[in-house]
């Protein structure tokens, strides 16, 4: 992120922390907070060419210390697509471990070693991980790499032990509709290849304790018009000077996003039907490997020289690398 960038994001937590919102005729209260700051501003002044969505809840505890949200928006609209990018993946780690749960299978859980086959075009099978603690992948190591480092490989495999179907099915039962998940993540796979998923085992010694077969999503899932992005894209390794096409490409609004969180850390807060099935051991394994740093990683040990503390967290602690407080 260049320092402008860095600016920017400190000059956002500024005024949050230190309002002086007086709205102004037909203004928000983001845009009141906003548009004084010199840096946020221009940003403004260009928001529907940048295409800016932002979505800040407000959360308030009353007297019996119980939380309550107030949301405030600026251009916010899930009609507007915007690539979603590594964001996806806490949808993964919150389904991957919902269905270990729905299985019901004894001796089956996140720390179960699992073999993962390809018996498919574009499908790579895994035997062994050698940052695993015994060598072996697991769902809790693979969820441990996707939050410390934002691992696409990690969410890849969630994405294959789910499925692309209930991917997608799984949230919108629970009312989260504005998502298409299609795609594997940082590796070029055709409609088809992601629309099938490995065959995998989890496995103790020499017993297999649960096999699933290859899942194959019956649908495909577009957008119903072409979303042309940009000026210039890559393809098949050669730069094509025109816009590239979402209208495949994975989808989550900014508004499921921020659900995603309040599910995450507030389930108690909504109604049954939008929570996932989760244990409270699970809520207590997502909040350490959410608020983990690379370094504090016991499995895989990252190399802080490479993955310094603010590794993928530019929001918060922009492109400094240097240790975080």
């Amino acid at each position: 992120m260049p320092k402008s960038g860095v600016n920017a994001v400190v000059a956002v937590f500024a005024i949050f922390i230190y309002p002086a919102a007086i709205y102004g005729d037909g203004e928000t209260l983001l845009e009141s907070l906003l548009r004084p700051n010199p840096i946020c501003a221009p940003v403004l002044a260009t928001a529907a060419k940048h295409e800016v969505q932002i979505l800040y809840t407000q959360i308030d505890r009353d007297a019996a210390n119980r939380p309550h949200f107030t949301r405030h928006e600026y251009r916010v609209n899930p009609e507007d697509y915007f690539y979603p990018a590594s964001t996806i993946k806490l949808a993964g780690a919150l389904l991957a471990l919902e269905k270990l749960n729905q299985l019901g299978i004894v001796g089956v859980d996140r720390h179960t070693p699992v073999r993962i086959d390809s018996t498919f075009s574009g499908q790579t099978a895994v035997r062994e991980d050698p940052s695993a603690p015994d060598g072996l992948p697991t769902i809790a190591h693979y969820i441990r790499k996707l939050f410390a480092v934002s691992d696409n490989d990690a969410y890849n495999r969630l994405y294959e032990f789910v499925g692309q179907q209930w991917m997608n099915e799984g949230l919108w039962e629970k009312g989260y509709r504005d998502v298409r998940l299609t795609h594997r993540l940082a590796i070029a796979r055709s409609p088809e290849e992601n629309r099938h998923t490995n065959p995998l085992a989890f496995y103790r010694g020499d017993q297999v304790l649960y096999q699933q077969p290859m899942l194959v999503n019956p649908h495909t899932w577009r957008a119903p018009a072409p979303i042309p992005k940009g000026e210039g894209h890559i393809q098949d390794g050669e730069l094509v000077a025109a816009p590239k096409d979402f209208a495949g490409s994975n989808y989550m609004s900014v508004e499921v996003l921020q659900d995603l969180l309040v599910a995450v850390f507030f389930p108690e807060e909504l109604p049954a039907e939008r929570r996932f099935d989760l244990r409270p051991d699970d809520y207590r394994f997502l909040y350490r490997a959410i608020s983990m740093l690379p370094r504090e990683c016991p499995h895989p040990q990252y190399d802080p020289e490479k993955y310094y503390d603010s590794y993928v967290k530019f929001f918060l602690f922009g492109d400094g690398k240097a240790p975080m407080p």
